[in-house]
């Protein structure tokens, strides 16, 4: 009797930790799953946000040339500023009134605590490739056909001092094209070895310590 017991005992034991293994499986799955859906809707919310501008030139008589981040416009620091964006767009076979607001084209976002300044934005009127026309901050003119408007928004200005700035965060910088290796050399004090495109890019420590010592001594 205590032998058979022993083995009900036994027997309800293991079901309790089969049961608990099962209940950690369907959990981990349900993980899975939600991080798995959860990238598959970022990914559909950044296509769709992609695709806003093919919309609007199906619905309307308009075409988008470029819309983008400019890059070395951020306001370094060791918090930088956000980088400026910019769009240029006209009219496709008719001609089109546009009316345009921008602020921030006289004076750039403000560093601070030792930070750089942003960018200013700012309005033209491109023709035949060419920067035409600066344009003031706020207008209603007609494009022609051939005729494009490009504007750029200002970027934010830097908190504290570039040199402070930590590798890993230039390194990203520049390979995600918000900064190129020049600025990241000349205003970070940040010395690169490798290229980007076969993914072998790298900061180099000891150098970047010589360079960030070489622009502080510049400095005093």
């Amino acid at each position: 009797m205590n032998s058979a017991r022993d083995q009900i005992i036994k027997a309800q034991k293991e079901m309790k930790s089969i049961d608990s293994e099962v209940q950690n499986f369907h959990q981990k799955m349900a993980l899975s799953m939600h991080s798995l859906l959860k990238a598959f809707t970022e990914g559909f919310e950044a296509m769709d946000k992609a695709k806003e501008d093919e919309v609007d030139e199906l619905k309307h008589p308009i075409r988008v040339e470029s819309l983008g981040i400019v890059t070395d416009s951020s306001g370094a620091g060791r918090r930088r500023g956000a980088p400026a964006q910019q769009i240029e767009y006209g009219p496709t076979d008719a001609p089109m009134m546009a009316v345009i607001s921008c602020d921030g084209q006289h004076t750039p976002p403000r560093g601070v605590v030792g930070g750089h300044d942003g960018t200013a934005g700012e309005t033209w009127q491109i023709e035949d490739g060419v920067q035409s026309e600066r344009l003031p901050n706020v207008i209603q003119l007609k494009l022609d056909p051939g005729q494009r408007v490009r504007g750029r928004d200002s970027s934010g200005g830097g908190y504290g001092d570039p040199l402070d700035r930590e590798l890993e965060r230039v390194t990203v910088d520049v390979l995600e094209g918000w900064e190129t290796r020049e600025k990241a050399r000349d205003i970070y004090g940040v010395i690169f070895t490798g290229e980007i495109d076969d993914e072998t890019l790298e900061p180099d420590v000891a150098a970047t310590e010589a360079r960030r010592a070489e622009i502080r001594e510049a400095r005093a």
